[in-house]
C-alpha cells in the first residue's frame, strides 16, 4: 500500500458512509472529537498530550487511519506521538486493529517519506517476536501446515522453536490474502535463526492449495529461495549427492513412508518410475508430482548391481 493510498484511507475515514439526510450525528461527534485530539497532539502542554493520547488509543480502529496520516505527514513532534500510538495500537488484542497497523506500516514502508518509512520498519523490528507469534498462528490457524526442529510445548509462554519445514495444502482456507502471515515469519527471512533457511511447500494442482498463480508468483519473489512448489503425492525418498552415469542413488527414505514401506533402502539407485528414466531428483519429483495420492506405481532400482522391481503406493505428501 503506497503512501497515496494512506490518504485515501484517510478519506474513507472522513467521509460519510450513507448520505447526508441519513448521517448519524453521534458518528459525526465521535469522528470530530477524534479531530481535535488529533490536533491536541501538537499542544504546547504536556498535560494535554497526554489526555489526547489516552482518548485516541482507546479508538483503537477507528485512530488508525487518521495517525496514519499524521505519522506521515504531520510535523516532526506530532509524527513522532503518531508513531508511538500506532505502537500501542499494534499491540491490541482485537486483530482488526492490528492489521490495520500492519498495513499502515507496510505503506509507509514503501512510501515517498523515507523518515516515516524508516520509523515504520523499526516499528516492525521492534514487535519481531510478537509479530512472528501471531503470524505463526494465523497461518495454522488458516490451514497452513508447520513442522519444527523440537517438539513444540503447546503449554509453553517461551517463542515458537525453530521452523523445519512448513506446508499450504488442499486445507489452506486463507487464498491469497492470507499468505501476507508467511512474509511475517522470522525463519522464512534473510535474516533467518539458521543459515539454511526453513522450506515452505505449496502442493499443486487441482487437489493443492486454493491460491492464485499470481500470488504464489510475488511470494517466491518475496521469499527467495524458500517456496518449493510439490504435487500432491508423496514417496518419500532423499537423494544422495553420490553420482551414478544413469539413476538416482537414495541416501534415506522417511520412516514409514511409501519407499519404505515397499522395501526401497539407502544406496539403492532408482532408474525408472512407472516407465520413465530418472537421471536425477528433479525428474522423480517432477514424476512423483504427477501422481495423486494412492496411485501404485512400478520403480525399477539396482542394488548391489542387480536390477530389481517393486511397486510402491504413493501417499499424501508430508512434511
Amino acid at each position: 500500500m503506497s503512501g497515496e493510498l494512506l490518504l485515501v484511507l484517510f478519506g474513507l475515514w472522513m467521509a460519510d458512509p450513507v448520505s447526508n439526510a441519513s448521517a448519524d450525528p453521534k458518528t459525526d461527534e465521535i469522528r470530530f472529537a477524534l479531530i481535535e485530539d488529533l490536533k491536541a497532539l501538537e499542544h504546547a502542554d504536556f498535560r494535554i498530550r497526554e489526555a489526547a493520547s489516552e482518548r485516541i488509543v482507546v479508538r483503537r480502529l477507528a485512530a488508525v487511519a487518521p495517525l496514519a496520516e499524521l505519522a506521515q505527514s504531520g510535523r516532526p513532534e506530532a509524527s513522532i506521538r503518531a508513531f508511538e500510538l500506532l505502537r500501542q495500537l499494534h499491540s491490541a488484542d482485537d486483530e482488526a486493529t492490528y492489521e490495520a497497523v500492519e498495513s499502515v506500516y507496510d505503506a509507509l514502508i514503501q512510501g515517498n517519506n523515507i523518515q516515516a518509512a524508516s520509523r515504520a520498519e523499526a516499528a516492525i523490528d521492534a514487535q519481531g517476536a510478537t509479530r512472528h507469534r501471531r503470524a505463526l498462528a494465523a497461518f495454522r490457524k488458516l490451514g497452513g501446515l508447520v513442522r519444527f526442529h523440537v517438539d513444540e510445548d503447546p503449554d509453553s509462554d517461551a517463542p515458537p522453536p525453530p521452523i523445519k519445514a512448513a506446508m499450504i495444502n488442499r486445507q489452506w482456507i486463507g487464498g491469497d490474502e492470507g499468505l501476507k502471515y508467511l512474509r511475517r515469519i522470522e525463519d522464512f527471512q534473510p535474516a533467518a535463526r539458521f543459515q539454511q533457511r526453513s522450506a515452505l511447500y505449496v502442493i499443486k494442482g487441482p487437489t493443492g492449495a486454493k491460491i492464485s498463480p499470481e500470488a504464489l508468483a510475488q511470494l517466491k519473489a518475496d521469499l527467495q529461495g524458500v517456496v518449493a512448489e510439490r504435487g500432491p503425492a508423496f514417496m518419500g525418498v532423499q537423494p544422495s549427492s553420490g553420482l551414478v552415469e544413469n539413476g538416482l542413488v537414495i541416501s534415506r527414505l522417511v520412516p514409514d513412508g511409501p519407499g519404505d514401506a515397499a522395501g526401497l533402502q539407502p544406496e539403492d539407485v532408482v532408474l525408472e518410475f512407472d516407465g520413465v528414466a530418472i537421471p536425477n531428483f528433479e525428474t522423480l519429483v517432477e514424476q512423483i508430482g504427477l501422481r495423486q495420492p494412492g496411485d501404485i506405481v512400478t520403480v525399477i532400482y539396482l542394488r548391489d548391481g542387480e536390477e530389481k522391481c517393486l511397486t510402491v503406493e504413493l501417499d499424501e505428501f508430508k512434511i
